[in-house]
């Protein structure tokens, strides 16, 4: 009853403009664009650990969304207008391309809550990216491919996923990295003990140098 009072909410917005903004949407979470998005990452970035991140994270959520589809092993909805297929899944619960988005994207707005300081570009870029997440899970729903429940769990798990990978594995190696910094970081915090020190070598380096100047006035002063 559940899926079902979802699903008749979401069709009183049927139109042909409609559809095709969540068929956009459902490509958020594509095997096509998710691995667009992991190229960037490894081109934009000097430091690989990101990418290797993303990549491992990605991999792991797609294996364990296709282990639990093989055990719970739930069909697809057949008694509804399917107006999408999705290639590579027999099965509805998760969604692989919700839970993806939703792991994927997710891990983004985390770092980005976390390195960003600028309030007004975090919280936007932030609230685009759950945007994304959103109508990415809704498509699904929409379009006939799974259950409304399906997204719930596809959540919950992606929730999991992100919790356990963040506090056991990211946070574990990557504490006080700052991935958007240009300078490249290292975990133990060096990189700011270095501009530091640089900063106090130029300062004595001035000081010295004005040391300089006020002795030779003085010698000249003195001959003269």
């Amino acid at each position: 009853p559940f899926d079902s009072a979802i699903y008749n909410f979401l069709t009183q917005f049927q139109s042909p403009l409609f559809a095709m903004f969540l068929r956009v949407c459902s490509s958020f979470g594509s095997t096509l664009v998710i691995v667009t998005a992991l190229l960037c990452i490894f081109l934009m970035y000097k430091d690989k650990r990101l990418f290797l991140h993303f990549t491992f994270l990605s991999a792991i959520t797609v294996v364990l969304s296709s282990f639990i589809q093989n055990i719970v092993r739930r069909p697809k909805p057949t008694n509804i207008l399917v107006l999408s297929f999705e290639s590579g899944s027999k099965f509805s619960f998760p969604n692989t391309p919700a839970l993806i988005s939703f792991v994927f994207y997710g891990f983004i707005i985390y770092l980005i809550q976390k390195n960003v300081k600028n309030k007004k570009l975090k919280n936007i870029t932030s609230l685009l990216l759950a945007l994304i997440i959103l109508f990415t899970s809704i498509s699904k729903i929409y379009l006939g491919v799974c259950h409304a429940t399906d997204i719930i769990g596809s959540f919950i798990i992606g929730l999991l996923i992100l919790f356990l990978y963040i506090k056991f594995i990211f946070n574990m190696n990557e504490k006080n990295v700052n991935f958007f910094s240009k300078d490249k970081p290292t975990s133990n915090g060096n990189s700011s003990n270095k501009t530091e020190s640089s900063k106090k070598e130029k300062i004595d380096k001035i000081k010295e140098k004005k040391h300089n100047r006020f002795k030779k006035k003085i010698e000249n002063n003195k001959i003269e």
